[in-house]
């Protein structure tokens, strides 16, 4: 499941491929859990590398991908930044 949910960067002068910040959902037996996925824009990376960060408590993945400026330099150097949501079932603090 995707879903766009929040006005995209986009570096200058690029008019392809504009940044992303996309809901999404990851699915097991586990369980299901939300979380975000920055793409940055511009070039493709065949096989971009993946970095994902972990929020505390009182936080949400947009507040901490604001508060972090991670997706900054993710679009710089070209990675994906994935921010997963804590469930409040899996720490009451959240």
């Amino acid at each position: 499941m995707t879903s766009e949910t929040s006005p995209t960067t986009r570096a200058p002068g690029r008019a392809t491929n504009p940044a992303r910040f996309i809901d999404q959902v990851h699915e097991s037996p586990e369980g299901i859990r939300h979380f975000k996925l920055f793409v940055p824009g511009g070039r493709r990376i065949a096989r971009p590398s993946l970095l994902v960060m972990l929020h505390g408590c009182q936080q949400d993945a947009a507040d901490f991908a604001l508060g972090t400026r991670m997706n900054d330099l993710a679009q710089h150097y070209g990675f994906l930044v994935a921010y997963p949501e804590q469930a409040t079932v899996a720490n009451g603090a959240k």
